[in-house]
């Protein structure tokens, strides 16, 4: 069989592209992207390779739209954040569990293999966790400048919220210390909202 031709012309059926990946990513969290190759998503899918290719060029093409596509899919927590109809904290609440969902099926073995096999892939990662943190600082800065938070540095809390982002990747972390997605949510929530101590702190550090 001879290599396909470059210029084939490939279907724009973008809902069945979404559908697919969408379908796909139990297989990628299970055995991450290293292992991927067009013949093997095709079997899990139950479709031909040859149906594969008419939408897809390659396996670097169905990462890098896999990738957009979640990141697409991610965005939307920036609405919630900023729906001003909705008071501060329950801005917060809903649009962080939001972000926390989505996040929920990218496995560590996706993650590492994105950052060793596809460099310029995980830049659009960096890029978008870069712009989710933005949009944190300016609700921190929104909140404090309307006296509903205290004022602290609001790039510390960005920050805070990016390392709970980051350890949710860390899916053994979760069951080894018996910890559901709703359970690390909510106990991340409740600190960053109702504080460690349950007295209010009678001194402050020097």
């Amino acid at each position: 069989m001879g290599r396909r031709s470059l210029n084939k012309i490939r279907s724009s059926d973008l809902e069945k592209r979404k559908k697919w990946i969408n379908n796909a990513m139990p297989y990628f969290q299970e055995y991450g992207i290293r292992e991927i190759n067009m013949e093997k998503m095709a079997e899990y899918l139950g479709i031909s390779k040859g149906t594969i290719y008419n939408h897809f060029s390659s396996k670097d093409e169905i990462v890098e739209f896999a990738v957009r596509l979640k990141i697409d899919s991610i965005k939307d927590f920036h609405k919630i954040l900023f729906n001003y109809q909705l008071g501060f904290v329950e801005r917060y609440y809903k649009s962080i569990q939001y972000y926390t969902q989505q996040l929920y099926d990218i496995s560590l073995l996706i993650i590492d293999d994105l950052k060793e096999l596809y460099p310029e892939v995980w830049a659009l990662v960096n890029n978008f966790q870069d712009a989710a943190m933005k949009g944190l600082i300016r609700y921190y800065e929104e909140g404090m400048a309307s006296g509903n938070f205290i004022k602290v540095n609001p790039k510390l809390l960005a920050r805070e919220d990016r390392l709970f982002f980051e350890l949710l990747f860390n899916q053994s972390f979760l069951i080894k210390n018996n910890l559901t997605l709703r359970k690390a949510f909510n106990d991340h929530f409740k600190v960053k909202f109702n504080g460690l101590i349950e007295s209010k702190i009678p001194f402050e550090l020097e």
